[in-house]
């Protein structure tokens, strides 16, 4: 069974949860069944390391084939390019890792759905980049023998917003890495001497980032607990609220932050604060959990879905319930049952699990 894998997420994203899937299940499907080959396109540099296994061939194309700046253009020209000096067998099946279309006739095709926040969000994502990706992935979707949604709150959006049908619909969730468990031991410094509330993750616009900050500013026991943030380099407007709020001397940030720093992040935490206003699956929650840390997350359905009654929840549509939650996950948080219950919502989820269910995909195609 020939798989053909565009790389785009390889090249499109630095750090993340999309392109780690296929770090992930590659290798552990060419175990499972031998008679799988995947072929995967890109061009180097690659912005993250790619999965290495036996019969997983990677195609290098050159700069020529390779156009990622005219992706989102119109629909197709970045698929018309990739493979110009490829061989693309008749057999395969076209695996979409970001919303392109096979270059030409393929057996079948599959597309990963990984969220719907370009829709739902149209209003905060308004740039012409944003409205092509709308173009291509609505594009992508419709063609596609299969859409693999990443949770059934992705797969309902999928229904509702681009009018698919539910029987080309398949959900195979992901899963935290197993690196993300209780240590003994924490042999990393603290980055503060005070206990602190986490952030991990992107925090543009539907994030919540700044209602985060917000409310943080306003609270009575800032000087208690510091904000401690993982993710990208401040921008001006979060260093221009931090300051105007006059809690630069609680907040601090850590950036190019490895999985086995993150996990011991996790395991200092007072608790994990995950205030996004939408997601395609949510793992950060997962980690914390697997980890014993407890966690704050918005009253969303995939959360809801994916990490159970495990977190303290708080309504999105009313913001000033933020704190509460924080304040209780800081005084029962830690109690033996209910991080037991977290590690074991955590513990649910398995990358092989993902991957055998994504070779079923694949079999029902092939």
């Amino acid at each position: 069974m020939n798989i053909a894998v565009d790389g785009t997420i390889f090249h499109l994203q630095a750090a993340g949860g999309i392109s780690r899937i296929y770090a992930e299940i590659m290798p552990r499907i060419v175990k499972l069944d031998p008679d799988v080959r995947f072929s995967l396109y890109v061009k180097p540099p690659y912005r993250q390391q790619l999965p290495n296994a036996p019969r997983i061939n990677v195609i290098n194309l050159s700069r020529r084939d390779w156009r990622p700046s005219r992706i989102w253009r119109r629909v197709g020209p970045y698929a018309d390019r990739l493979l110009a000096a490829a061989t693309l067998s008749a057999d395969a099946i076209w695996h979409a890792t970001y919303f392109t279309l096979p270059p030409r006739r393929v057996k079948a095709t599959m597309v990963t759905l990984y969220d719907t926040i370009h829709v739902r969000f149209a209003d905060l994502l308004d740039k012409p980049r944003d409205d092509a990706l709308r173009v291509q992935q609505r594009a992508s979707l419709q063609a596609a023998d299969l859409v693999w949604c990443i949770s059934q709150a992705t797969a309902d959006d999928a229904v509702m917003l681009f009018n698919l049908p539910t029987n080309k619909l398949r959900v195979v969730r992901l899963a935290p890495d197993p690196i993300f468990r209780p240590l003994d031991a924490i042999e990393g410094s603290s980055p503060t001497p005070k206990p602190f509330l986490l952030f991990v993750g992107g925090r543009g616009a539907y994030k919540n980032f700044a209602e985060l900050l917000t409310r943080y500013g306003e609270w009575d026991r800032r000087r208690e607990f510091d904000l401690v943030v993982v993710g990208a380099n401040w921008m001006p407007e979060e260093r221009a609220q931090i300051a105007t709020l006059g809690i630069d001397d609680c907040v601090s940030l850590l950036h190019r932050v490895d999985d086995g720093r993150l996990c011991e992040l996790y395991n200092r935490a007072a608790a994990l604060v995950y205030p996004s206003l939408a997601e395609g699956f949510g793992l950060p929650p997962l980690e914390a959990m697997a980890c014993g840390c407890p966690v704050v997350a918005a009253a969303l359905p995939v959360i809801q879905e994916v990490s159970g009654s495990c977190p303290f929840y708080f309504d999105p549509a009313r913001p000033e319930s933020l704190m509460p939650a924080v304040e209780a996950a800081i005084r029962v948080g830690h109690e033996a049952e209910r991080v037991a219950a977290g590690k074991a919502q955590a513990a649910i989820y398995s990358w092989d699990t993902t991957a055998r269910e994504t070779l079923a995909l694949y079999r029902e195609l092939g």
